[in-house]
């Protein structure tokens, strides 16, 4: 679904290039999987364009698809800018899927899963 801060071109170019990397990896192209494709190439452009380097860009974008599972992904994509940008971006790998899973994630939007001790 078309995030209202993006015009209907800038939405169809992301798209298309959500597709193609879809296609690339032979997944099914559904609106979801397009989306996430598509808000992790926005966030990318968003980091290259402020001047983040291509390691900080790649961690960002991976901990982007982390925080996606169960999320909306315009909303995490801009939360993860806005982390970005205050130098909080979380790492990808297993310390930020745990914080992910235990739901110690206030700065990003509701949803995901969460694993609860019984």
């Amino acid at each position: 679904m078309k995030p209202s801060f993006l015009n209907d071109a800038e939405y169809a170019r992301l798209c298309e290039s959500g597709k193609a990397v879809l296609r690339k990896e032979h997944m099914p192209i559904t609106e979801k999987l397009v989306d996430l494709c598509a808000a992790g190439d926005w966030l990318d452009d968003q980091l290259a364009t402020l001047g983040a380097d291509e390691k900080d860009r790649e961690a960002t974008c991976t901990s982007f698809g982390q925080a996606c599972f169960g999320r909306e992904p315009w909303a995490t994509a801009q939360s993860m800018l806005e982390l970005w940008k205050q130098e909080r971006a979380p790492k990808p790998g297993p310390e930020f899927a745990a914080q992910l899973l235990s739901g110690d994630v206030s700065d990003l939007p509701p949803g995901g899963v969460r694993i609860v001790p019984i």
